[in-house]
């Protein structure tokens, strides 16, 4: 567990904290909650991997996107065969499944969970639909309460951004509130600009990544600490929050 001082609103690029907390008051909030850099710690799996392979260390903290793998490659003067291939492990069961869930998510679910109803909180995940399978065995092995509660895309022609979009938009229709949060900035971005009233959206952006955008339900945390991976901002945002009042433990 970290232990340098930490304080949220050192963690806050964007938005106010406040607006969250009034959501949270109501007895009818929505959690959509994204698998891969939130709650899946696929880029430490497979950014290890590569290194292992290639000898090339990849932090974390220090790209803007998880395809670069193969951009990588090329800067490096790897093979072109690497070159074509660095990316294809998003797509593979084997380092999805190897896959560890991030510092401090557990508890936050739980918390989500004991909070709204396991009713009410549901992953969106825009992986393909190949990995339907895989995503589910992975929940069953660290989530299982959760892995019912899987949206994943069913028809990869779709876009992803789209189809998240297209998800939140029918169920805000049945909630009061919908809470997104996700790490990729294009996908929050989509969600923002398609103006939904009642969607509050929580972006954990990657790496170097910083909004260029606003909204008056967007909220953007940073990492903690530098150069960790960790879902600690996240968990402490809610667990500070006076006015969660927990469910029965599940």
């Amino acid at each position: 567990m970290e232990r340098e001082p930490y304080r949220l609103k050192d963690f806050v690029f964007s938005g106010s904290t406040e607006t969250l907390e009034n959501i949270l008051k109501s007895n009818d909030v929505l959690f959509l909650i994204d698998a891969d850099g939130i709650i899946i710690n696929s880029p430490k799996k497979i950014l290890g991997n590569f290194e292992n392979k290639y000898g090339i260390k990849v932090h974390p903290s220090t790209i803007d996107r998880w395809d670069i793998l193969s951009e990588i490659a090329k800067i490096n003067g790897l093979p072109e065969d690497v070159v074509a291939t660095a990316n294809d492990e998003w797509f593979q069961p084997e380092p999805l499944l190897a896959s560890q869930p991030y510092l401090h998510i557990r508890p936050l679910l739980k918390r989500l969970i004991n909070r709204c109803g396991l009713e009410n909180n549901y992953i969106l995940t825009s992986r393909n639909p190949g990995l339907r399978d895989c995503t589910v065995e992975w929940f069953n092995r660290h989530f299982p309460e959760l892995s019912n509660n899987i949206l994943i895309r069913k028809d990869v022609s779709l876009d992803g951004g789209d189809f998240k979009v297209e998800e939140i938009t029918k169920r805000a229709r049945d909630h009061k509130w919908v809470v997104f949060i996700d790490d990729a900035l294009n996908f929050a971005k989509q969600v923002v600009e398609s103006n939904i009233e009642n969607v509050f959206v929580i972006n954990v952006p990657l790496g170097v990544t910083r909004p260029d955008f606003e909204g008056k339900n967007l909220l953007v945390l940073g990492r903690y600490p530098t150069g960790l991976q960790s879902m600690y901002p996240l968990y402490h945002l809610f667990d500070r929050s006076h006015n969660l009042i927990d469910r029965p433990s599940i």
